[in-house]
C-alpha cells in the first residue's frame, strides 16, 4: 500500500528551515495518526542530493580484509573526513564470482551521508513520534524497487541467462521537486548522478507565465487544460522539456565515456516529476 500526502505549501517557497520542518513534521504526524507502525520496521529516505555513492573496485577478498581496503578506499572517495560520516558498503558481486571474472575486480558499493544531516533528518521523525530504524538513500531504494521488480540485469532470476550479458544496461531517472537523480545498473556495477533540477521549475515557470502561486501552478502542470492558453502552457512548460532531455542526454553521454562498451539498453522513469502532462510524450517523441 502507498500513502501520498500534499504539502499545504511547496518546500521550495518556505522562508526558513524551520517552516520546512514545520510542514514535513506535520505531514509525518498525519500518517502517524492514520497508521498503526508501532510493530513496523521504518525505514527513512535519505535524499540523493545529500548522500554520497561511490563504487571501487577492490580484488577478491572477505572479512577483516575487505573491511580494511573498504575503509582505505572510503577516506579517498569522500571530501569529508570519515568521523563526520555514517557509512556503510555493500558488495555488489559475490568475491567467488569475481575470482573467476576476466578481470577479477570485486565491485563494492559505499554510501555515506554527513552525520549532522541525519541528526537533522531524523529528528524531525523523532519529533513527530515515529522512531527510524532504517536509513537508505533514495537512489538505492529506486534500484532496489526496479530489481525485486525483475526490471534490472540479473534482477529476476527467471530470465534466461543468455538475455543478461554483461553489457545490458538499465538507466533510471528520478525525477523529484528540487532534483532529478540518474541511475545506471549493469553487470559491473552501478553509476549515479544527480542535478540540481526537478519538477518545481515547471512550477516555477508555469507561475511566471500566468502570474499564479505555486499552488495553483502545481494543478495547471496536472492539467494544461486548466489553463486560460493551452499555447502559453506549451510556451512555459516546453523550455523545461528542453532541459531535462539535456540533463538526460548528458548524463547518459558522461556514463558512456566512462563505460564506452556498455550501452544503455532501456530507460526507466520514476518519481512525481512525471506526472507533469506531456513530459514523458516529450521525452519519448520530442514533442
Amino acid at each position: 500500500a502507498a500513502w501520498l500526502a500534499e504539502l499545504p505549501k511547496s518546500l521550495d517557497q518556505v522562508a526558513s528551515t524551520e517552516e520546512k520542518q514545520a510542514i514535513v513534521e506535520g505531514v509525518l504526524e498525519q500518517f502517524r495518526r492514520q497508521h498503526s507502525i508501532t510493530d513496523d520496521c521504518v525505514c527513512v529516505g535519505l535524499p540523493g542530493r545529500q548522500t554520497f555513492c561511490r563504487v571501487v573496485n577492490l580484488p577478491p577478498m572477505a572479512g577483516k580484509k575487505l573491511d580494511a581496503a573498504v575503509r582505505f578506499e572510503a577516506r579517498r572517495a569522500f571530501p569529508f573526513p570519515l568521523t563526520e560520516l555514517e557509512w556503510a558498503y555493500q558488495p555488489l558481486v559475490e568475491a567467488a564470482r569475481t575470482a573467476t571474472s576476466p578481470n577479477g575486480a570485486q565491485p563494492i558499493l559505499i554510501v555515506a551521508a554527513r552525520r549532522s544531516f541525519i541528526d537533522e533528518h531524523l529528528a524531525m521523525f523523532e519529533r513527530a513520534g515515529i522512531r527510524a530504524k532504517v536509513l537508505q538513500s533514495d537512489a538505492l531504494a529506486v534500484c532496489n524497487h526496479f530489481d525485486r521488480e525483475g526490471l534490472l540485469p540479473g534482477g529476476d532470476p527467471s530470465r534466461d541467462a543468455s538475455n543478461r550479458g554483461p553489457s545490458e544496461a538499465v538507466a533510471m531517472v528520478d525525477i523529484g521537486s528540487d532534483t532529478t537523480g540518474f541511475l545506471v545498473w549493469f553487470a559491473e556495477g552501478v553509476w549515479f548522478h544527480s542535478a540540481g533540477m526537478g519538477s518545481e521549475k515547471i512550477n516555477r515557470a508555469l507561475a511566471r507565465q500566468f502570474g499564479v502561486t505555486m499552488a495553483e501552478a502545481e494543478r495547471l502542470k496536472r492539467s494544461p487544460s486548466k489553463s486560460r492558453d493551452l499555447r502559453q502552457w506549451h510556451d512555459a512548460a516546453r523550455s523545461v522539456f528542453d532541459d531535462v532531455a539535456h540533463e538526460i542526454h548528458w548524463a547518459l553521454s558522461m556514463f558512456g565515456k566512462v563505460h564506452p562498451d556498455t550501452p544503455v539498453n532501456r530507460i526507466l522513469a520514476v518519481g512525481g516529476g512525471f506526472e507533469t502532462h506531456g513530459l514523458l510524450r516529450y521525452l519519448l517523441h520530442g514533442r
